[in-house]
């Protein structure tokens, strides 16, 4: 049975989730700072983590399915509490102590995901704003007189070439 394999997989997962923890917090106050450069750098450190973490996520699934059936656990019932409920004394409980920790990291990863989801929704309004500001500056306001002939705006109309920031 390859509950060690189990265990020591949860506990290379528990390390990489906690520094995609850390990553997330970064990039939290990243986005508060408006730091495009940052937010390119923590958002390539995190699509390489989130390979590792898929990664060993996949050998997770492969142990699992190995330990559940040398205990002779349906294939639905192959989660890690009910592993460690039928495997019981130390291995038991270091399953249940690395649920516990994956548990609240990725609780707290979550609630860092939702805050900066609304930091960096609000970064776009503001550039958007900007953007159409800029707009109506630079390419003139068009109206109509009462002799029917166009009016334009500003002398120094221009056209807006890209909308990146």
């Amino acid at each position: 049975m390859n509950t060690e394999k189990l265990i020591s997989n949860l506990e290379d997962l528990t390390k990489q989730y906690r520094l995609l923890l850390e990553l997330v917090r970064k990039e939290k106050q990243i986005l508060i700072d408006a730091n495009t450069d940052q937010i390119n750098e923590i958002n390539f450190q995190k699509e390489n983590l989130l390979t590792k973490i898929n990664e060993l996520n996949n050998f997770r699934i492969d142990y699992v399915v190995e330990v559940a059936n040398g205990l002779s656990i349906p294939a639905g019932e192959a989660r890690l509490l009910n592993l460690a409920r039928h495997i019981g004394g130390a291995p038991g409980d270091r399953l249940r102590s690395q649920h516990a920790a994956l548990e609240i990291i990725l609780n707290r990863i979550r609630e860092l995901n939702e805050e900066n989801s609304v930091y960096a929704e609000a970064a776009l309004k503001n550039v958007s704003f900007a953007i159409d500001s800029l707009k109506e500056t630079y390419m003139g306001q068009k109206t109509y007189r009462n002799t029917g002939k166009y009016k334009s705006g500003s002398e120094k109309s221009g056209h807006l070439v890209s909308k990146e920031a």
